[in-house]
């Protein structure tokens, strides 16, 4: 997944022309996002099709307890399913948390 980590964000740079705070902000959170599931799976990664909505509400359950803002957490959540989304557009479909999610908020008509 550090390979895939590094290609995300190399075609975040070169085909969508990200900004440097959003490659440096994104990196990051996807390097605690893994360092997370390495904690959880006792020193290894897990395959990406082996992560699933538990883990990532987990990793934003703990990154919540530690303090991080609601907009830090978008953020990350928006970094992990952008990372899933581009790896596999397959498996994407087949995850809800990978896919936006839409307002359940929106004014009736």
């Amino acid at each position: 997944m550090d390979a895939a980590v590094r290609s995300f964000l190399t075609y975040l740079q070169v085909e969508r022309g990200a900004s440097p705070h959003t490659l440096r902000n994104y990196e990051g959170d996807l390097r605690q996002f893994l360092a997370f599931l390495r904690t959880a799976h006792k020193g290894s990664l897990p395959t990406p099709t082996a992560v699933d909505a538990y883990a990532v509400r987990s990793f934003l359950a703990a990154r919540a307890g530690l303090g991080d803002a609601k907009s830090s957490l978008g953020r990350k959540l928006a970094a992990i399913r952008s990372l899933f989304r581009k790896g596999s557009r397959r498996t994407a479909r087949r995850r809800p948390w990978s896919r936006r999610s839409r307002s359940t908020n929106s004014p009736e008509s």
